[in-house]
């Protein structure tokens, strides 16, 4: 067998396995958006600010139709502000480091309804997320 025979097939015994094993790599992390919209009492909400924070949090983005505006707190926690212009529901994206992580928490700062007037958050408020 010649050098280059030999090189090739060392080579291929060490690579190979490390190759296998890297794409086995249970730390791997799944970037991307989780769905989220405010659910609650009231018939609409037109607005909210709230706060949002967890392992890997990088941003937060609208969605059907929402518009937001963000400020980042400390690092993986951002305060946003998300306005539906129309009716639908209040939803908006969270843009985390892993899916398959913890669900990030959320803190309601303030809430309007559908007519911009301020409404008083009941407890009964939450925020829904699909993965």
């Amino acid at each position: 067998m010649n050098t280059r025979r030999r090189l090739v097939a060392l080579a291929t015994f060490f690579l190979l396995p490390a190759a296998i094993l890297a794409g086995c790599d249970r730390d791997s992390a799944n970037p991307g958006i989780l769905e989220a919209s405010l659910e609650g009492p009231a018939p609409a909400y037109g607005a909210a600010v709230l706060e949002v924070a967890g392992p890997g949090v990088v941003d937060v983005v609208g969605s059907a139709g929402t518009r937001v505006w963000t400020r980042e707190v400390e690092p993986e926690r951002i305060r946003f502000v998300v306005i539906q212009p129309s009716t639908g529901p209040l939803a908006f994206g969270v843009q985390v480091r892993d899916r398959s992580g913890s669900a990030p928490t959320f803190t309601i700062v303030e809430l309007a309804d559908g007519e911009d007037r301020a409404v008083t958050p009941t407890g009964n408020e939450r925020i829904r997320i699909r993965r």
